[in-house]
């Protein structure tokens, strides 16, 4: 389907006349461990820490998952996505790593050891 979608921009070209930016899809969702709180990764493109509009971020490179985010308070993440673990540097050059949200604990199973499998 993302093939579908890319040929299609670049028979009928973005609406602003632009080349069409990439989607970085997996990237799209709730991260949980910057800094204790809980960012989302809207489609539109914007950031929100906790609920609230923090930034905007945009997709470097669609194949690797890797995306800049951009707060508002100046900083900038570097990231990239490998499963349902976010990584990457900030511009002070710390290392910034999240996990996507509500997934289990690893190790730890959903049933206890005596609940039937669902």
């Amino acid at each position: 389907m993302l093939l579908v979608g890319r040929l299609l921009c670049i028979a009928l070209s973005c609406a602003s006349g632009a080349a069409c930016a990439a989607e970085c899809a997996a990237l799209v969702g709730e991260w949980s461990g910057f800094t204790g709180g809980t960012v989302r990764l809207e489609r539109n493109y914007t950031v929100l820490y906790d609920g609230k509009a923090a930034g905007h971020w945009s997709c470097v490179d669609d194949a690797t998952s890797k995306a800049s985010l951009t707060w508002n308070i100046g900083a900038v993440d570097s990231v990239s996505v490998s499963g349902d673990h976010l990584s990457g540097t900030n511009t002070q050059g710390v290392s910034v790593s999240a996990e996507r949200h509500g997934l289990p604990h690893p190790g730890k199973t959903q049933n206890p050891p005596d609940a039937p499998p669902v």
